[in-house]
């Protein structure tokens, strides 16, 4: 394969086919290219990268301009990343601020497409957030969970129960309304009142009242009985007023 060698100046010259040349000067003024190894100059080194590990003091690209390796910046760039690219490809900072799938706004991340839902976790034991209605949803919680665990809504149901809160009334008083339950969002009214009808059983009305029962003072000093009679233990004649003449 003919080569169509450079001026001197370019020496040294990697050549098509693979070989580094060297400008020889000889005597004369003229000079050859030469392929030989011993002919290479002691500054081979800093012009290429060792295969064994170098540094390179400038930029490294890729297919022209495909991928840049950019010494000052320290960044890769790359051509824009695609859809159809490999699952592998490195994507490029455009892919990701402008992705099918989300976008940033005010340093929060949202969906793409505002109804569609965000999942976290397998389907079985997932969290998601539900566009349509604004709520989260999550696996049901269990008693063993952490305190610091957000409570599912049947969670909070099953443990509140639904039992009554019952006041009874006792002796001698009435009640009205009804008992109140455990879980109840309302109010509930519970009225208890005297039995008028069992204590007036019980009680002769100060306004007036008949007894069906004697009435006995100090135990059984005085009787009054229902039989229509007045008896006492021991009666003072002289404590009475005289009799009307």
């Amino acid at each position: 394969m003919a080569l169509n060698f450079p001026d001197p100046s370019a020496s040294p010259w990697l050549g098509d086919n693979g070989v580094m040349y060297t400008w020889v000067p000889t005597s004369g003024g003229g000079g050859y290219w030469s392929g030989a190894a011993e002919n290479l100059p002691d500054t081979l080194p800093s012009l290429f990268v060792e295969k064994a590990g170098d540094n390179m003091s400038g930029d490294l690209t890729v297919g022209t301009d495909k991928i840049k390796l950019e010494a000052s910046t320290g960044k890769i760039t790359t051509v824009s990343t695609t859809n159809a690219d490999s699952g592998k490809t490195l994507v490029t900072k455009d892919y990701v601020t402008t992705s099918s799938y989300w976008i940033e706004d005010a340093g929060s991340l949202l969906p793409k497409n505002s109804s569609n839902n965000v999942v976290v976790g397998a389907t079985a034991n997932k969290i998601t957030l539900d566009a349509s209605t604004g709520k989260a949803t999550s696996a049901i919680t269990v008693a063993g969970d952490s305190i610091q665990t957000l409570a599912t809504k049947g969670y909070v149901d099953n443990s509140s129960g639904d039992g009554q809160i019952i006041i009874n009334a006792g002796t001698g008083l009435t009640a009205t309304g009804e008992n109140a339950t455990a879980n109840q969002s309302g109010n509930t009214t519970r009225t208890l009142a005297i039995d008028r009808v069992y204590t007036d059983s019980l009680y002769v009305n100060k306004t007036g009242d008949d007894m069906t029962g004697n009435l006995t003072i100090a135990t059984d000093k005085i009787i009054l009985g229902i039989d229509g009679k007045l008896t006492a233990t021991t009666f003072d004649l002289e404590s009475l007023d005289a009799l009307p003449e």
